[in-house]
């Protein structure tokens, strides 16, 4: 009687056919998670960049003063500089998305401050 120990060549083919389907199948899946997470970090960024800026606008109260229209922009260097914004955020905006390039535009509203990121060449300064 012949004692067989081992899987036939057949049975390692259907083994390796069945991970390779499963592959297929899960790879997608796994790089819209990974899509997601970026823009989830992406969103996480801007925040912290705005926070940021309201935390900067609030230490220099008297260079940004509340008056209704005016329109003030801080540049990302600027906020790093004060210590506002760490520079190992401005290393991972980076690699994201977010342009290193960009400014955060601070608008006044009779309701308060208005902070927005937008492209440096899209804030102008507004002083009355």
């Amino acid at each position: 009687m012949k004692d067989n120990k081992g899987f036939t060549l057949v049975e390692l083919l259907g083994v390796i056919i069945i991970l390779a389907a499963i592959a297929l199948i899960s790879f997608p899946l796994i790089l819209e998670q990974i899509r997601k997470t970026q823009g989830e970090l992406d969103k996480a960024s801007k925040e912290l960049i705005i926070s940021s800026a309201e935390l900067y606008i609030d230490k220099n109260i008297s260079k940004y003063p509340r008056i209704v229209d005016n329109v003030y922009c801080i540049t990302l260097n600027t906020l790093n500089s004060s210590g506002d914004l760490n520079s190992s955020i401005i290393d991972n905006i980076n690699k994201g998305n977010i342009n290193i390039e960009q400014t955060v535009k601070v608008e006044v509203t009779n309701i308060g401050y208005e902070y927005d990121l937008v492209p440096s060449s899209e804030c102008i300064e507004v002083n009355k």
